[in-house]
């Protein structure tokens, strides 16, 4: 944990993190709405009712502070969105943007934008907390299942972030793995927040 915290620290001193996390989330609202409504959907195997429920447990469970999340906030969009999006701020350093299928009510894709905080130890928590949100996609014992390894990949993603801007100031690192069908991921940039998601798998 501590090596963790001071990978994200280090990350966060050498990146210089050009908007806000919010910002970013709209923008992957606007992309998930774009989506073609002819192409098969592929989708996560929980609904936002679900995902609300475990984010909120394990929220509660880790001792982070937050606020449940509304009963009343839910996936919206028009008549004839592809997707529906919900935006789901957390804190001014981590917004959450939850799209689903409209047809099915099951989520397609669960992103987290980590922007930076002076606090390393913030830095740390939102970390924790996206990687509870995307392990929420391996059902009710996600965090146990899955938790872990996102953390690993964000640390792995961050360490190797900060070296390659040690040579590259315009590096950027991505990083995923797959597991039961769902692919999780995160983007380090040094002009954006850290992006971190969890989406169904290409079948291949």
């Amino acid at each position: 944990m501590k090596t963790l915290t001071l990978l994200i620290a280090a990350a966060f001193a050498l990146s210089a993190c050009g908007g806000q996390a919010e910002a970013t989330a709209e923008q992957a609202t606007t992309q998930a709405s774009a989506a073609q409504a002819a192409e098969p959907v592929a989708t996560l195997n929980l609904d936002w009712d679900t995902f609300r429920n475990r984010v909120d447990e394990d929220f509660e469970s880790a001792g982070f502070g937050f606020a449940k999340i509304p009963a009343s906030m839910k996936p919206e969009g028009d008549a004839n969105a592809a997707r529906l999006t919900v935006m789901l701020p957390i804190n001014d350093n981590l917004v959450g943007n939850i799209a689903s299928d409209p047809a099915t009510g099951k989520l397609t894709s669960i992103t987290a934008t980590v922007g930076a905080n002076e606090d390393a130890a913030e830095n740390l928590k939102n970390f924790s907390a996206a990687a509870l949100m995307l392990s929420a996609a391996a059902g009710d014992d996600g965090n146990k299942t899955v938790g872990g390894k996102i953390l690993k990949m964000a640390g792995d993603a961050v360490n190797e972030f900060a070296k390659q801007t040690e040579k590259d100031s315009t590096a950027s690192v991505n990083k995923n793995f797959v597991e039961n069908g769902v692919k999780y991921g995160i983007f380090v940039s040094g002009s954006m927040p850290v992006m971190m998601f969890a989406e169904p798998a290409e079948n291949k």
